[in-house]
């Protein structure tokens, strides 16, 4: 704690940057460079790091920054760019969506689908339409994980589990005998996976495009229950979105991920400019929510909402599917 608050005097007084750099009284206090004058007691010398610059971060000294949540939660700092490059030259799935969003939606789906399949009747009986979702959603996360620009579990099984999800997500279109066999291994094998346990991958697919992974419909139906099912409550107040601020986020980038796959030139009305002018309004008012959030702005995240809702309902009008 003392190291830090030298730190903000470092960082409140940048003149001590220039004495020690252009002066001859102060010299740098690195390893291995020459030791500074013998005035300075070294009770003060052991308030400072070797090198104070690498700990302040990016900027000038005195930059400061807000207080947020904690790292993993949050979703880098964008640019006007609608695409950002990531590491490979890709698209950097982190500016919408945390490591930690991914994992905890994978995991959100274990229990849905246990219960869907469950027995025969049950996912014959309708069960197969929650699987559909859970799966469809399951694979898209998996293949974000398989493109996204850091650290990320799953990372290496992500192009084999896509296509093992999202068969099985296409499969439950109907309710059959078949599909139900299916459906409750891969639910098993969801549950396998987040514990940390193995499964046995299919042969990776390296051209798989997005709609041939996953259809759009269960993919709009998650995006609804994100915004009408949980988001629609929980900012109809400063009080609830104060209260449920983790759960916003995390929906927030759910949204904001599947807006934009929903993009992807493989669907249908990718050629249209309305349609997509729709989805990325939906993307960026999504990534205006979570990052309101991170600074606790209900004002902001609620009018975000507005401009959302307005541009879901007049897509709704136009299009279906």
């Amino acid at each position: 704690m003392i190291a830090l608050g030298a730190l903000g005097l470092l960082a409140a007084h940048p003149e001590l940057w220039a004495q020690g750099r252009n002066g001859t009284a102060q010299r740098s206090v690195r390893k291995g460079t020459q030791p500074p004058p013998a005035e300075w007691e070294q009770e003060l010398l052991d308030l400072f790091f070797d090198d104070a610059r690498l700990h302040l971060g990016p900027g000038q000294p005195g930059g400061g920054s807000t207080g947020g949540p904690p790292a993993e939660h949050a979703v880098a700092a964008t640019s006007d760019e609608a695409s950002p490059p990531s590491l490979s030259g890709g698209f950097a799935w982190s500016t919408l969506i945390s490591r930690t969003t991914l994992e905890d939606e994978i995991k959100a789906h274990v229990q849905p689908t246990a219960d869907a399949t469950r027995t025969p009747s049950e996912f014959k009986g309708g069960g197969n339409r929650p699987c559909r979702t859970s799966f469809s959603v399951v694979a898209a996360m998996f293949n974000v994980i398989a493109q996204f620009d850091g650290e990320v579990r799953w990372r290496k099984e992500a192009p084999a589990l896509r296509s093992l999800f999202g068969r099985a997500g296409m499969n439950c279109k109907v309710g059959t005998d078949n599909s139900f066999k299916e459906a409750q291994l891969r639910s098993q094998d969801l549950a396998e996976l987040v514990r940390g346990g193995n499964v046995e991958l299919p042969k990776v697919d390296p051209d798989l495009r997005w709609a041939d992974l996953v259809n759009r419909p269960p993919l709009m139906v998650r995006l609804e229950q994100a915004q009408d099912g949980r988001l629609k409550g929980w900012l109809a107040n400063a009080g609830e979105f104060r209260k449920n601020k983790d759960a916003v986020r995390h929906e927030a980038q759910i949204i904001a991920a599947l807006a934009r796959i929903i993009q992807d030139p493989s669907y249908e009305y990718a050629d249209d400019d309305t349609y997509l002018g729709y989805a990325a309004v939906v993307e960026q008012q999504a990534r205006e929510i979570a990052e309101a959030v991170q600074t606790e702005d209900y004002q902001r995240a609620s009018t975000a909402y507005g401009e959302m809702y307005k541009a879901c309902s007049n897509c709704h009008e136009g299009y279906r599917g």
